[in-house]
Order: C-alpha cells, then structure tokens, then sequence
C-alpha cells in the first residue's frame, strides 16, 4: 500500500509541474465584402437580393470563402493538473501544422483595387502591396487590380492603406470561390429526355427547338468537350483564369454543360441541345478545391459581354462581394439576363450571392418529388424551382453519375430562358412568361421556398 501511494503522489507532482503544448486548428473566416452587408435590396422582375442572409453554399458547387492563410491556436498549459492555459492565434506552419495547411499551399490574402492611377499602384508598392495584375475591365469602366497585401498586414489595415493612399478607389477583399470536389455517387439507369427531370418540367422537343438560335454564356470550372454526349454540342471554351493560377478540374463544369446541350441518344439528353454555348473557365486549382477570385469572374463576365453573350449561366454561390455586384449589375442594366443558383444553407454564412443581387434569376433545387429540403436557400429573392436533387450529369471520366444541388437546377432555367428569350424582347418579359405557367408548389403565388414554381417548358409559345 506504501509504495501504491508513492507512485500516486509522484504521478501528482508530475502532472502539476508539467506543461505542454497544444495547437488546435482554427477554420479561416468566410469573407464577406470591405463592410458592405450581405443582404440585398427587395427583388424585383427575374430576381434580386432577399434581405435574408441565410447561409449558402451548395455542396455541388462553388462557395465563397476568406483567401485569407489558415491559423492555429497555439497554447501552453501548466498549473495545478496542467489545466491553466493560456493561448495566441498563429499563422499554420510556425511550429505546428493545421490540416488546412497540410491539404495545399497557403493562398495569401489578396484585394481588388479599381479606378487607380498608375502613381498610386506605384505607391502601393513602395509601402509592401505585391502588383499580381493589371487589367481594364468593360464592366467597371476603369481598371481593376490584384494586390497581394503586405506580409503580416491584416486584411483591415491592408484596406485602410489603400484607401488613404487611393481615397477616389473602390477596394474589395478578392474574394475566392470554391468548386466543392463531391463525391459522385454512381449514375442510375440511361433514360435521356425520359429521366424524371424531363417529365416533371413537361420538356418538348418541339419547345427546345427554339434554343437552336441562342447563345449561352456558362462561367464554371473546366469542361470535358470530349465527353462523347457533346459529339454533336457547340461547346467553345474560354479561359480566364490568371496566369498565376494552376488549371482547375473539369468535373462540376462538365456537368453544368451537359445539362444544357449534352446529348447522346436513348442514354442522355440536355434541355436545350440546340443552343450554342461559350463556357468560360474562371477556376483555378487551390488548397482544397477549385476556386475562382473575384477579378478573374468579373474577366469572365467582361469576356461574354465583349462576346455580346445575353443570357449568363452562374452555378455558383458565395458572400457578398461589391465588386463583383458593380459588374454583375452593370451587366442587369445593360439587358443581359443572368440565371444564378440560390446556394444551400449553411451555418453562419451570409451567402447566396449572385443569387441575391438585383435583376439575377435565382434557381432552387428540388427532388423528384418536388421537396428542397435542404438543398436550396429560402428568401424572396428565389424566382424559380428545378429538378437538381438525385438527377444524372456527364462527367469528366466520360460517364454519368448522380448529382444534386442548385448548381444542376439553375441549366434547366437557363434552358428555359434560352426558348423564351426567341418568342420576347427581353429577359423581364421572357421572366414574366415563364413565371405565368410554372407550377405552384408552395404558397399561392410566389413563395419565399420555390419562388413563381417549377418551370414547365410546355408552357413556352412555339418559336
């Protein structure tokens, strides 16, 4: 018994006078703008800003994120137990390592610069801002830069820089957006344009033969153009991506696009296999996904525009961020019709952007049974539900798998948009004309869930 409580008491001490060292990771931040807020005004015609600020995010699809390096708290614990703590934050990799660090290389934190001279960039660089690029933007009517900050600076005081040595700009964190990499499960038995998605949104092939004229502009990851179901698709890809970047990957793209022109008799069909489509690939590979920055969507956007493209796929959502929103409401303005997918909710996130902006057609998803669950951010901004729960997609592989998320909803409202946009003037009334024989599956008339309803393309007038 003696010796029992000899080693007791010498296990005592030495629990009481050890310290040691533990490092937790700290998940970075979603960026939101430079203190503008991520609500938007009252929607209006196809679309607009809910003032909601549920989260957003679809797991098959980009979400925006803080390009700001991973930390880890660091702390020393000693005292009685060794349960008296004390911890600081550091950047992964000083002494320790997080497992975000350990998924890739650390993106370091960058801002939009717009409307500088040539001598205030040139002051930015003297006091530590790294000049990435330069380029002018149609949209903004100026140019727009890429500064990576000063090494140790805060992304506030970084701001706060560039504003006293640029007071006339605009500056903007340079949000990054995500392609999630899911995990496709297997796709189901061949049906084409007898797959579920069709029949629920009555889809005709004499209705889609008034796509055959459009063009359709699609912003997303890389696309696999030589997937055999686009044998016989008009698909141009162009790439935006800055030079600095490593070449995204191909998957989510490739099944954005097949849903819209992919076709492949009797095993696949898209919703308007006649359109002509421009798909621009603004993402990059990074840490843990694909992503796109805020400069190189808005170079996508001024590509289309320069293009004369007038009706934009987005499957994408994000934070707000009041550059991208300046170009994308410019854009609104100058009658081009943009088709966003709302985003799925997700915990602390005021996300959902573009979605959310004034003038974007925002897209929910549902199953084959006409239910979100939660695949789709609610608010009044949403004009729109499609099937995008549990629906087959072309991937990079040359197969099929099964998808869901907003992201696969929002083509088959754009395909819808493609018919008709050849029937009407403009993207309101071709808004109106659809809105007017969707199928009401909420609250009479719209709803905050599934928006005027499931578009039905039997309702589109013939060419």
């Amino acid at each position: 018994m003696v010796a029992l409580l000899r080693v007791l008491f010498t296990l005592f001490l030495l629990l009481c006078a050890a310290t040691l060292v533990v490092v937790v990771p700290v998940a970075p931040a979603l960026a939101d703008d430079d203190g503008g807020s991520s609500g938007g005004g009252a929607s209006s015609g196809g679309g607009g800003g809910g003032s909601d600020s549920s989260g957003g995010g679809d797991p098959w699809q980009p979400f925006a994120k803080s390009a700001k390096s991973s930390k880890v708290l660091k702390c020393r614990c000693g005292g009685f137990l060794g349960l008296q703590c004390s911890c600081r934050s550091v950047r992964a990799g000083r002494g320790s390592r997080s497992t975000a660090a350990a998924t890739g290389p650390r993106i370091a934190t960058e801002i939009l610069a717009v409307g500088l001279s040539e001598a205030e960039i040139a002051t930015l660089s003297a006091r530590g801002f790294r000049v990435m690029q330069t380029r002018t933007s149609r949209l903004l009517g100026t140019a727009v830069s890429r500064l990576q900050v000063p090494r140790g600076a805060s992304l506030p005081r970084a701001l706060g820089t560039a504003r006293s040595v640029a007071p006339g700009g605009r500056f903007a964190e340079n949000t990054l957006f995500d392609a999630a990499r899911p995990t496709f499960q297997p796709a189901g038995s061949a049906c084409g344009h007898n797959c579920t998605p069709f029949v629920l949104t009555r889809w005709r092939s004499n209705v889609s033969q008034c796509s055959a004229r459009a063009v359709i502009g699609v912003i997303d990851t890389g696309v696999d153009t030589a997937h055999p179901v686009f044998a016989s698709s008009r698909v141009e890809v162009i790439t935006t991506r800055s030079s600095d970047r490593e070449p995204s990957g191909k998957e989510h793209g490739t099944g954005v696009v097949s849903l819209l022109v992919g076709e492949a008799s009797g095993e696949f069909g898209g919703a308007a296999p006649g359109a002509r489509v421009v798909a621009v690939d603004a993402f990059h590979r990074s840490a843990r996904s694909d992503s796109a920055d805020t400069h190189d969507l808005i170079a996508a956007l001024d590509h289309l525009a320069d293009r004369g493209v007038r009706l934009i796929n987005l499957s994408f959502s994000g934070v707000d961020n009041p550059i991208l929103r300046e170009a994308i409401e410019q854009l609104s303005r100058s009658g081009v019709t943009l088709v966003a997918a709302v985003g799925a909710p997700r915990a602390g996130d005021a996300a959902g952007f573009p979605a959310r902006y004034p003038g974007v057609t925002a897209v929910a998803s549902v199953d084959g049974k006409m239910r979100t669950g939660l695949s789709s951010i609610r608010g009044s901004h949403v004009a729109f539900a499609a099937p995008g729960n549990g629906i087959i997609v072309a991937t990079a592989s040359k197969g099929y798998v099964t998808v869901e998320g907003s992201s696969f909803a929002a083509p088959f409202v754009t395909a819808a948009l493609a018919m008709a946009l050849q029937a009407v003037s403009d993207g309101d009334q071709a808004v109106r004309l659809m809105a007017s024989g969707a199928m009401d599956l909420g609250a009479p008339g719209r709803d905050p869930v599934f928006g005027w309803g499931l578009i039905q393309y039997s309702a589109l007038p013939p060419c």
